[in-house]
C-alpha cells in the first residue's frame, strides 16, 4: 500500500514524457517565426518594386521600370547589402517576376518567392519552406478621349468626299488611352451638314461593309434618324473584328460573323445589350476571350472556339452554334447563360465549367454533340444537353444535369452535395452511364428517383442503360 501511495519521482517522469513534445513545439515556433519575418519582408520588397513598375511602365510596356523595380526589391529584401540572391535570415530569392497585362483592370501582377531554411528542419523532416508575395501595379496614366459617331463617319470618309459611301468603319483607341463614342449613330455625308442628326444621307446611313474595333473602347450612342436591320443602331454587311477591351452599349448587327482576337474582353453596362452576328471565331494564338455582362447572339452559323478559352461571366448571355478543338475550355460563371441551339454544334475534347450559371440546349439540338469532354457543374449550376459521348462529369453543391428527349449518352458521372441527374428522356439505345451517388444526390429515371446513401463519405455506384433501367453494383 505504501508503494502505491508513494508520489516521489512523478514530476521527473512527467517531464521526461512531455519534454520532447515541448521542445518540438518550441522548434516549430522558432521556425514559423522566421518564416513569418521573411514573408513580411518579401511582401514589403514586392510592394516597393510594384511602385516602380506602376510609375515607369505602361499598358504597352509594363516592364519599362523593371530595372528600378529590381533594385528596390533587393534594397528592401536585403537591407544590409542590397545585393541580389540572399535575403533576410539567410533566405534566398530569384527576384521579381512581372506578369502579363490585365487589360480589363489595367494592371500587372508583380510577384516573388523566397526559400526560408529551417533551423530545426531535421525534426520536421524538411529543410526549408517557400513563401511568396504578390503586388499589382496599376497604370493610372491612361487617358480618355471622346468622339461623335457623325464625326467619325466624316473623318473616315475623307471629309465626306464620297457622299454617303463608307466601306470600313474603324473605331480604334490610341495606345494607353480609352475612347468613348457618343451621339447619334449615323453617317451624314450625304447631307449638306455632316453634324445634323435629323436628316439621313441614304437608306443605309448607319450600315457599312465591315467594322473594326480595337483598343479600350466604350461604345455609347443614341439611335440615328433610322435603325438598321429593324432594331440595331449600327450594322455591317460583312465582318466585324474585335481586338481589345470593348464595352458595347448600343445594339450592333453583323451579317457575316465576328472575329475576336485572344485577350479581348467584350462587355456592356447593360446585360441585355445585344451584339448579333451570324457565326464567328476566336483568332490568334492560344488564349482567352471573355463575354461579360452582355448578350451575344451568334445565330445559326458556328462560332469557332478552336483550342482557346471562352469565358462567359457576370450575367452574360451567349447563344449560338459552337465548335471546339482539343485543349479548348468553356467557363460559364456569375449567373450567366450559355445556349446551344444549332445541330451543327460539335464540342469535342473540351473542358466545360458551369458555376452558379446555366447551360441550355434548345429542343432542336438533340444531336448537338459533346464528346470526349470534362464537365464540372457546381454551386447550383444547371445543364441541359443533347447527345454526350465519352463524357466525364462532376456535379457538386445542388447542381443538376438533364438531357433532351431522345439523346444518346455514354459517360461517367459523379454527384455530390445534393446534386441530381435526370435520365428520364434518354434514348433506349446507345446509352450507358456509370453514375456514382454521394450523400443525398439523386438519379431521376422514367419510373423512379434513386437516392444516394445519405452521408458524404459513402457512395452508391450504378450503371444506367435506358431511361428507366439502372443497376446498382
Amino acid at each position: 500500500m505504501s508503494f502505491c501511495k508513494d508520489r516521489k519521482g512523478v514530476v521527473a517522469i512527467l517531464l521526461a514524457i512531455t519534454l520532447p513534445a515541448l521542445l518540438l513545439i518550441m522548434a516549430i515556433g522558432i521556425d514559423l517565426s522566421r518564416v513569418y519575418v521573411v514573408k513580411q519582408r518579401l511582401q514589403t520588397a514586392v510592394d516597393a518594386a510594384t511602385t516602380a513598375v506602376g510609375l515607369e511602365g505602361s499598358l504597352d510596356d509594363p516592364t519599362a521600370g523593371a530595372a528600378d523595380a529590381d533594385k528596390l526589391f533587393w534594397t528592401n529584401f536585403t537591407p544590409s547589402s542590397g545585393q541580389s540572391g540572399s535575403g533576410v535570415l539567410d533566405s534566398t530569392s530569384t527576384g521579381i517576376t512581372i506578369g502579363g497585362v490585365d487589360e480589363q483592370r489595367k494592371r500587372v501582377p508583380v510577384s516573388a518567392s523566397a526559400i526560408v531554411p529551417l533551423v530545426f528542419g531535421s525534426l520536421l523532416h524538411r529543410d526549408s519552406i517557400t513563401v511568396g508575395a504578390t503586388g499589382y501595379a496599376t497604370f493610372a496614366g491612361t487617358t480618355t478621349q471622346s468622339s461623335l459617331w457623325t464625326g467619325l463617319f466624316k473623318d473616315q470618309n475623307s471629309n465626306c468626299q464620297y457622299n454617303s459611301y463608307l466601306n470600313t468603319l474603324t473605331v480604334a483607341a490610341a495606345a494607353g488611352q480609352a475612347l468613348t463614342m457618343s451621339g447619334p449613330v449615323q453617317n451624314n455625308c450625304g447631307t449638306s451638314e455632316w453634324q445634323k442628326t435629323d436628316t439621313v444621307a441614304s437608306s443605309n446611313s448607319n450600315t457599312v461593309t465591315s467594322l473594326a474595333f480595337s483598343g479600350t473602347l466604350v461604345l455609347n450612342g443614341t439611335p440615328g434618324a433610322q435603325l438598321c436591320y429593324t432594331s440595331y443602331y449600327l450594322c455591317a454587311n460583312n465582318l466585324i473584328t474585335i481586338d481589345g477591351n470593348v464595352t458595347i452599349n448600343i445594339p450592333i448587327h453583323v451579317q457575316s460573323g465576328v472575329s475576336i482576337a485572344t485577350g479581348s474582353v467584350i462587355s456592356s453596362s447593360n446585360p441585355s445589350q445585344i451584339l448579333d452576328s451570324i457565326g464567328g471565331q476566336i483568332t490568334g494564338s492560344t488564349g482567352s476571350v471573355t463575354f461579360s455582362s452582355i448578350t451575344y447572339n451568334g445565330e445559326n452559323s458556328p462560332f469557332k472556339i478552336g483550342s482557346n478559352v471562352l469565358n462567359v461571366e457576370n450575367g452574360a448571355t451567349v447563344k449560338g452554334a459552337f465548335t471546339t478543338s482539343a485543349g479548348s475550355q468553356i467557363n460559364i460563371t456569375g449567373g450567366s447563360v450559355f445556349s446551344v441551339y444549332n445541330a451543327g454544334s460539335t464540342l469535342d475534347s473540351v473542358a466545360i465549367t458551369v458555376d452558379a450559371s446555366t447551360w441550355t440546349n434548345t429542343d432542336s439540338c438533340t444531336w448537338c454533340k459533346i464528346s470526349n469532354a470534362t464537365i464540372t457543374l457546381r454551386n447550383k449550376a444547371t445543364m441541359v444537353t443533347g447527345t454526350e459521348s465519352n463524357a466525364t462529369a462532376t456535379l457538386d453543391t445542388q447542381s443538376s444535369l438533364a438531357f433532351l428527349s431522345g439523346a444518346q449518352v455514354i459517360g461517367t458521372y459523379t454527384l455530390r452535395g445534393g446534386s441530381s441527374i435526370n435520365i428520364s428522356t434518354l434514348a433506349s439505345y446507345n446509352t450507358n452511364l456509370a453514375i456514382t451517388l454521394y450523400d443525398t444526390s439523386t438519379i431521376k429515371t422514367a419510373s423512379t428517383v434513386i437516392s444516394g446513401p445519405g452521408v458524404s463519405n459513402q457512395s452508391y455506384v450504378f450503371t444506367c442503360t435506358t431511361a428507366s433501367t439502372c443497376t446498382r453494383h
